[in-house]
């Protein structure tokens, strides 16, 4: 994210942190100056710091099903026995044709999945 300060009513300066883009190398800080309303120079830097930064896959390799399968793996030491027999039949596994199959077909987008994290402890 870009930081934006005021200079001057109407004109603004804009940074940009940029991470090492090879082993060895270090990340820099480009400037550029934009005049304008707020808004206007907000959308501008945006735009800016994508065509900087390259634009983020859509997507993270993996379907629902490869995300759901490494979810099991995670949490199975937690069930019960009949639990993990249970999800061992599960859609995505490949075990009950009565549920649509195609859901394990759907990409998932990288910024929506954090694999092995939990919201609560215990």
């Amino acid at each position: 994210m870009a930081t934006i300060t005021e200079r001057q009513p109407g004109v603004y300066f804009a940074r940009v942190f940029l991470p090492p883009t090879a082993a060895g190398e270090k990340g820099r800080q480009v400037g550029k100056v934009f005049r304008g309303g707020k808004k206007a120079v907000r959308a501008d830097v945006a735009e800016w710091e994508a065509s900087l930064r390259g634009t983020a896959p859509g997507t993270v390799g993996a379907t629902v099903a490869d995300l759901l399968e490494l979810w099991q793996q995670a949490k199975a030491f937690d069930w019960q026995p009949t639990t993990v027999a249970a999800h061992g039949s599960a859609p995505w596994s490949g075990g009950d044709s009565r549920v649509i199959l195609g859901v394990g077909q759907s990409p998932v987008l990288s910024s929506a999945v954090t694999v092995g994290a939990s919201s609560r402890s215990g």
